[in-house]
């Protein structure tokens, strides 16, 4: 993991007065980035234009996603806003066999991995986990719900971090 990553992300945190689970709203408002909701086709979760000449910084979340998916592909594209250099606007898609090579591509691994930080903080699995074991699936369903992410998120976090 990206130490970079993460202390990119604990600012954000910090800055915009966000506590667990994650608000995203106090987030992009800190970063002045509007978000919408669109029906999109099922593939695409998430777009960010950076500087539209008309409303600024937008990110577009597919508005027909589990609520789960629309904070992770939100948190991405902040991710994306964040660490890259330049105006570029950016297209997600939902990761599918079909676009492997999306999962291997370097910005995409990084916003990623920032989602995954701003989202569930390494800090505060840390407090979590230190009061409690983690043994079984259920235990991380529980963590889950508290930080308002879905499973899968959570289990490839606590992998991540060595901790599953």
């Amino acid at each position: 993991m990206n130490s970079d990553i993460e202390k990119k992300a604990k600012y954000l945190i910090s800055k915009s007065r966000s506590s667990i689970p994650i608000d995203l709203n106090k987030i992009v408002t800190f970063l002045k980035i509007k978000v919408i909701l669109k029906d999109f086709e099922d593939s695409i979760s998430g777009v960010l234009l950076k500087k539209d000449k008309q409303i600024g910084d937008v990110i577009a979340i597919n508005r027909n996603h589990p609520l789960t998916r629309k904070r992770f592909s939100i948190a991405h594209e902040i991710g994306h806003f964040v660490l890259s250099t330049g105006n570029k606007n950016h297209l997600d898609m939902v990761f599918r066999k079909e676009n492997l090579e999306n999962k291997l591509d370097k910005d995409e691994i990084s916003a990623n991995q920032f989602a995954a930080a701003l989202l569930m903080p390494r800090s505060e699995l840390v407090k979590e986990i230190t009061s409690k074991r983690i043994k079984t699936m259920a235990d991380v369903e529980k963590l889950s719900n508290k930080f308002n992410v879905s499973r899968e998120a959570m289990t490839f976090r606590l992998m991540n971090l060595g901790i599953l």
